[in-house]
């Protein structure tokens, strides 16, 4: 069996924006048939064990990603994004790639069974985490910073090229951070959405032709 590549979403407390781009990852991976995998965390402890933030849900569930109406209150996928729809993003068309466009999910009239978790549990990142997983990527800078100082400090900076900003792998990118929506509106979960789509496409593509060391 193919070992999957598994990767770490981080942010600050792991109920809003690392959940949503692990959401959004897995579900793409797995509708593609990708040796993908992640998981996420967050840099604090403020939120462990706590679920993903119902506006983060809402958020997903209205683009397709978690299942509608209770269902989606339990964290679990339902309806795959298409690229299409992401590459209609007036604000970010431009940064679909060729693999990206390639990639071309069910639709909706051929819902796989795929299904999530029973229900999101908010973790902290472990200094052991970068042992098990292949790449570990930052939502904004003051997470690449936190985890940067953590591979420093644990393992000699070993760790420190495993260390990626999402929206590093969007091409012409006017941000490298995807904004913290937890004092906001649905409305900026929905456009932090957005950003966290064009990430993990750029990613996907960056993984499919990335010459990486699966971890044992």
């Amino acid at each position: 069996m193919e070992q999957k590549i598994n990767v770490c979403f981080v942010c600050t407390g792991n109920i809003c924006r690392s959940p949503m781009a692990e959401v959004v990852f897995n579900v793409i991976a797995e509708e593609n048939l990708l040796p993908l995998k992640s998981d996420s965390a967050g840099i604090g402890s403020w939120h462990i064990n706590d679920d993903m933030d119902s506006r983060a849900k809402k958020a997903l569930s209205k683009s397709g990603y978690l299942r509608k109406g209770s269902d989606s209150e339990d964290g679990r996928f339902l309806d795959h994004v298409t690229t299409s729809k992401v590459g209609n993003n007036n604000d970010n068309s431009n940064s679909i790639t060729d693999f990206q466009r390639e990639v071309q999910p069910k639709s909706s009239q051929h819902r796989s069974s795929l299904q999530g978790s029973s229900s999101h549990r908010a973790k902290q990142f472990k200094p052991e985490f970068f042992l098990e997983r292949d790449l570990i990527v930052a939502l904004d800078r003051s997470h690449y910073y936190d985890l940067m100082r953590t591979s420093r400090r644990y393992y000699n900076g070993k760790f420190d090229e495993s260390i990626k900003m999402l929206l590093s792998f969007v091409d012409n990118s006017s941000t490298l951070e995807v904004p913290d929506p937890y004092y906001g509106s649905l409305r900026d979960f929905e456009s932090s959405l957005k950003l966290i789509e064009q990430g993990v496409l750029g990613l996907i593509s960056f993984l499919e032709n990335a010459d990486i060391r699966v971890r044992d």
